[in-house]
C-alpha cells in the first residue's frame, strides 16, 4: 500500500525548503498514485453493484461500509490536489498555515486509504461468492495533448474493462465528434471474458478553433455498457499557449463547463448512485480522478515548456 502519509509529509517538507521543482515532482507522483487508486475503487464498487442483488443482508451491510469509506477517501484526496496545487501555484509560495493543513491532509488521506483497503479486502470477499453478470466499463480515458491544434492529430487512449465475471459479447466502443474528426468511428472488439481489460486508441482531429466535443460509448450484446463526452479545447493558431487553462478535469454533474475552458470529462452513461445505494460513490470518484489527472498534466506541461 502506498504511504500517503510520509509522502505528503516529503511533499510539504520540499514546499517549506523552497524546493519548487521537488514539489512539483512528488506532487505528480502522489497524483499518478491517486489516480490508481481511484481507477481500483471505481471497479471493485462497480462489481459491488452487481453483487448487491444477490448478497444477504450482512454482505450488503459489508458493500454499503466499504461504499462510504471510498467515499471518505475521494473527499480526502480532493482536499490534498486542491491544497497542492493551491500552495505550487501561490506566487508567494505556501505559508506555516497551509503547509500544516497539507500534512494534516496526508495523515488523514493515509488513515482514510487503509481504512478503504481494509474494508475494499471484505467487500471483495462478497463479490467472489457470485457469479457477477458482464458490464463494460470505461475504466480510464487519456488525451495525449491538454489542448488540440486544428490540422493537427491527437491521440486518445481508451480502456474498456468488462468488471463481471461472465462474457461480454459482441462488445463494441462507439466515437463521434462534433468540430472535428474521429476514428476510427466504431472499433469491433467481440467476445471479452470476465475481468477482461482491452484498450483502443482513438485519434480526433479539430477542424476549427473553440472546441471539440467527443463522444464515446462502450456497447456489449448482453451488458450494460457505459459512455462519456469530452469537451476538449482547440487553439486554433499555429502555435499553442501555455496550457495555463486548458486543464482536464472530471464533470460528474453533467453539466457543461463551457466557461472554464477545461477539457471536461463528462461521465454521463454512468449512474453516480450505482457505486454506492444512495451514496454518489461514482461521482466522487469520478471527479476526483479527473481532478488527480488535472494536476499532473498542468505540473507536467509546465516541465515540458
Amino acid at each position: 500500500m502506498t504511504d500517503f502519509g510520509d509522502r505528503v509529509n516529503q511533499f510539504a517538507d520540499a514546499l517549506e525548503d523552497g524546493d519548487t521543482e521537488a514539489a512539483e515532482e512528488r506532487a505528480v507522483a502522489i497524483a499518478e498514485d491517486l489516480e490508481r487508486l481511484t481507477d481500483q475503487e471505481r471497479v471493485r464498487l462497480q462489481q459491488a453493484i452487481l453483487a448487491q442483488n444477490a448478497a444477504s443482508d450482512e454482505e450488503r451491510q459489508t458493500l454499503n461500509d466499504h461504499a462510504l469509506s471510498s467515499v471518505e477517501l475521494a473527499l480526502s484526496e480532493a482536499s490534498f490536489l486542491m491544497a497542492a496545487l493551491a500552495a505550487i501555484e501561490d506566487p508567494d509560495g505556501p505559508d506555516s498555515a497551509q503547509i500544516r493543513e497539507i500534512r494534516n491532509i496526508g495523515t488523514e488521506l493515509q488513515q482514510r486509504s487503509e481504512a478503504v483497503d481494509d474494508a475494499g479486502v471484505e467487500a471483495d470477499d462478497v463479490v467472489g461468492e457470485y457469479e457477477l453478470p458482464p458490464q463494460i466499463v470505461l475504466a480510464d480515458v487519456q488525451v495525449a495533448d491538454s489542448e488540440l491544434v486544428v490540422g493537427e492529430v491527437t491521440t486518445i487512449e481508451v480502456t474498456l474493462e468488462n468488471v463481471g465475471s461472465a462474457p461480454a459479447e459482441n462488445v463494441e466502443l462507439v466515437s463521434s465528434a462534433d468540430g472535428g474528426s474521429i476514428g476510427p468511428s466504431t472499433t469491433t472488439l467481440g467476445t471479452g471474458p470476465g475481468g477482461s481489460v482491452k484498450t483502443v486508441e482513438l485519434t480526433v482531429e479539430p477542424t476549427a478553433g473553440g472546441q471539440v466535443v467527443v463522444r464515446i460509448r462502450a456497447e456489449a450484446a448482453n451488458a450494460n455498457g457505459d459512455s462519456t463526452q469530452l469537451l476538449l479545447p482547440v487553439d486554433d493558431t499555429a502555435e499553442t499557449d501555455n496550457g495555463d487553462t486548458n486543464e482536464t478535469v472530471a464533470d460528474s454533474d453533467g453539466g457543461d463547463d463551457d466557461d472554464t475552458g477545461d477539457t471536461v470529462a463528462d461521465q454521463d452513461g454512468r449512474d453516480d448512485d450505482s457505486f454506492g445505494p444512495g451514496l454518489g460513490v461514482g461521482g466522487a470518484l469520478i471527479g476526483v480522478g479527473g481532478a488527480a489527472y488535472l494536476l499532473k498534466r498542468r505540473l507536467t506541461d509546465e516541465d515540458s515548456e
